[in-house]
């Protein structure tokens, strides 16, 4: 798969998980409370909540799809996802955790 299927796909993924859904409930919460509507954080505040959500969603997915293929070294996920090589081995992990990736997927951890 070339690397836009993948970021496609990846960002399908993403918006078709939970954890968006969680970070716009949560916003839905600040409207309204009780039959009363509370005061709503600054944008910037919910933006940079979204985005960090999306971006931690993005990177995973598309860890996930890259690593289906074959086993990646860290250093070629990093420049497919625009992430750091530790944020590739953190993601890693947390993968690795959920039980979504064998260990030996990752070369050079």
């Amino acid at each position: 798969m070339d690397n836009l299927k993948i970021k496609l796909k990846a960002a399908k993924m993403a918006l078709e998980g939970k954890r968006l859904r969680m970070v716009f409930a949560r916003q839905a919460k600040y409207k309204k409370h009780e039959g009363t509507y509370r005061e709503i954080p600054p944008d910037h505040k919910l933006r940079v909540e979204m985005d960090k959500t999306l971006a931690d969603e993005m990177a995973t997915k598309g860890m996930l799809l890259y690593l289906q293929d074959k086993p990646r070294p860290v250093d070629e996920l990093a420049e497919l996802l625009n992430i750091s090589a530790d944020d590739v081995v953190g993601y890693f992990k947390k993968l690795e955790k959920k039980g979504l990736v064998e260990s030996d997927r990752l070369v050079g951890h």
